[in-house]
């Protein structure tokens, strides 16, 4: 708003492969992504994101939950093959858990929904929830599960509007990525 000369266009991207992509390709000179990222990338990292347990009520778990509870539990996990599913599974090999995929379903909607139903467990980002657990736990873990989210660029000058706005962003993270 204070520089409305400036042209912004936001490409939303799958995942942290793509969105390195479309920096090294030009296509984009910022990316919000999860880090950490390939070493050809620079990361300036602006978030912690909490990784929760969303489960049924009746489901009986210590609180905090320990990680090793996830061994075994059933999971509602996003489809085999997405970006969803990549990054969970980076979460359950950081604490090396093996849990079983109890359902895999496409549709990000469908996923509490399989929750509710008593078919399994959810891991997904606190801040994503936005209210709509009604009638199910949430929890966290312990120790917490954290993914670290920055703003990214390719090794390469930075037009101005980019620069004032990586430098905004450093300056002010929250505001980075919560319009």
């Amino acid at each position: 708003r204070a520089q409305p000369a400036v042209r912004v266009r936001v490409v939303r991207c799958p995942g942290a492969a793509q969105a390195a992509a479309a920096l090294r390709q030009g296509r984009a000179d910022l990316a919000l992504t999860d880090l950490p990222v390939p070493g050809d990338l620079v990361a300036h990292p602006v978030d912690q994101r909490e990784v929760v347990l969303v489960s049924p009520p009746g489901l009986k778990l210590r609180e905090p939950v320990p990680t090793a509870a996830l061994n075994g539990m059933k999971l509602i996990l996003p489809a085999r093959g997405t970006a969803p599913r990549a990054e969970i599974d980076l979460v359950l090999e950081g604490v090396g858990a093996s849990p079983v995929a109890a359902v895999e379903p496409e549709e990000r909607a469908a996923w509490l929904g399989c929750v509710r139903a008593g078919r399994g467990s959810l891991l997904w980002y606190r801040h994503q929830l936005e209210g709509d657990t009604d009638g199910l736990a949430v929890r966290s873990f312990m120790p917490p599960l954290t993914r670290l989210v920055g703003i990214v660029h390719a090794h390469r000058q930075l037009p101005p509007a980019a620069r004032d706005f990586l430098s905004f962003a450093k300056d002010n993270p929250r505001a980075a990525h919560h319009p």
